[in-house]
């Protein structure tokens, strides 16, 4: 992919154009999970993803051992949702339903904590946005270039972590190879403080399947 052909990796080709970064409403969807089809560039292996629990006498046991229930490919990179809650703190069973069975989102649920891989492919880039959120971001394998309102570019490679508090930003992989990062994005508050001195503020918030 060439930049000339560098388009939103969330969104499809021309709806970053047409959809403004406002929060938006979306029903909760009965979708079967979905795995990922060819993106144009190599994709990982479904994570592994294991999920403890307890069992009637209260002992510790694997509940789930498998390949990662949830991805979306959509087009310039894929989402692997590897967990996902509702509420804090976050009420432990001893099994609970799939959390991932729902709409690919960017952010978690309202005082939620979301975890996902993504990947982003060759020449991609993310439109500048905002999540009312704190995410952690750690590159894995690949690099990718974080931008950000003052125009700073900071070069984040495998190992690096990415600490992102609320910030206006956006993702760009200038390499010719997949960027490959996982996320921890907690649910967040902006204060009153910093609404003031950043005026009003838009959330990217949309479901992606």
């Amino acid at each position: 992919m060439t930049c000339g052909a560098i388009r939103s990796w969330w969104l499809p080709r021309g709806l970053e154009r047409a959809l403004p970064r406002v929060a938006v409403e979306s029903e909760e969807s009965s979708k079967a999970p979905t795995r990922p089809r060819s993106i144009g560039f190599a994709a990982m292996t479904v994570p592994r993803r294991i999920v403890t629990g307890h069992d009637a006498s209260g002992k510790s046991v694997v509940l789930s051992d498998g390949p990662n229930p949830k991805s979306l490919d959509i087009g310039t990179a894929v989402f692997h949702e590897v967990w996902i809650t509702d509420q804090m703190p976050v009420p432990i069973a001893a099994e609970e339903p799939e959390t991932t069975d729902r709409p690919v989102r960017v952010p978690p649920p309202r005082n939620g904590v979301m975890v996902r891989y993504t990947e982003q492919a060759p020449g991609a880039e993310s439109p500048m946005h905002r999540t009312e959120t704190v995410d952690v971001g750690i590159v894995l394998e690949g690099e990718t270039w974080l931008l950000l309102d003052d125009g700073s570019e900071t070069l984040v490679k495998p190992g690096d972590a990415v600490v992102q508090r609320g910030t206006n930003h956006a993702w760009a992989n200038r390499s010719d190879k997949p960027v490959r990062m996982v996320f921890v994005m907690i649910d967040g508050a902006i204060t009153d403080e910093l609404r003031a001195a950043t005026g009003p503020l838009s959330f990217f918030d949309q479901a992606l399947d």
